[in-house]
């Protein structure tokens, strides 16, 4: 009886330590869940004292620069130099010996500078409906002045001068009779007027008579009394400058 009484205590002692190890391993189970949670949500939100990783830098966006201004286009004198020879071209056989005649008197007016006769243009292109058209068309060097021996419609009644292409038109027929002395030496003048103006010289026409633009005279008798007026007050300073700008003093 003993014996099986002892045998009986042994079992229900084992079935005891049973039950106490699977009561321990069940509760301890949501505790150890509770906290790997807690775990989870402070790392989550960057509160569990690790430091958080350093993020790159952005690359800079490169700014293009402004664009750099262009330079003031030069003037013609500046591109290509100063004008020092000039040539009488021609437009008509009549316009021949005009021309050449009046040759010496520009090369002791402009001292230093080159005077020539150029080739005859034996008559007006029929696309030369004025003066402006015949310069754009015919031009072939800067200081060309064509002498042309017969009417042609310009902006001035004498004819007419482009700055930019350093040309100019004197026109024959409104100086007078062909071959008369008053024809040649307002062709002269006229010229002279023009060469002054290409060279740089300047036109303020003081007083509606000294320093004018021959070639815009409104008619013949005011052009005489421009072309008489000996000097203009500034042309003597401003040409010995163009003397010496050109090398030729």
């Amino acid at each position: 009886m003993r014996h099986g009484v002892c045998i009986s205590a042994a079992l229900i002692g084992l079935l005891a330590c049973k039950r106490t190890e699977v009561h321990n391993s069940i509760s301890g189970t949501p505790q150890n869940a509770g906290v790997a949670v807690a775990e989870d949500l402070r790392r989550d939100s960057g509160t569990d004292g690790a430091q958080p990783a350093e993020r790159a830098p952005k690359a800079a966006v490169p700014v293009a620069a402004p664009p750099t201004p262009s330079p003031p286009a030069p003037s013609v004198r500046v591109r290509f130099g100063p004008l020092l020879r000039f040539h009488l071209v021609p437009v008509g056989e009549v316009a021949v010996e005009p021309a050449r005649s009046a040759l010496r008197a520009l090369e002791e007016r402009y001292a230093g500078f080159s005077f020539d006769l150029g080739a005859t243009v034996a008559t007006l292109p029929t696309s030369a409906v004025d003066c402006a058209s015949f310069l754009r068309s015919r031009v072939g060097a800067r200081g060309t002045l064509f002498v042309v021996a017969t009417s042609l419609r310009c902006a001035s009644p004498f004819g007419a001068l482009d700055p930019t292409l350093s040309a100019a038109v004197v026109l024959l027929p409104p100086l007078g009779a062909a071959g008369s002395p008053e024809a040649a030496r307002r062709l002269q003048s006229l010229l002279a007027s023009d060469v002054g103006e290409l060279l740089g010289l300047s036109y303020p026409c003081t007083g509606g008579k000294t320093c004018c633009p021959l070639r815009a005279a409104p008619d013949l008798r005011t052009f005489d009394v421009r072309a008489g007026v000996a000097t203009c007050p500034q042309h003597a300073g401003e040409l010995d400058r163009i003397r010496t700008d050109a090398g030729l003093q």
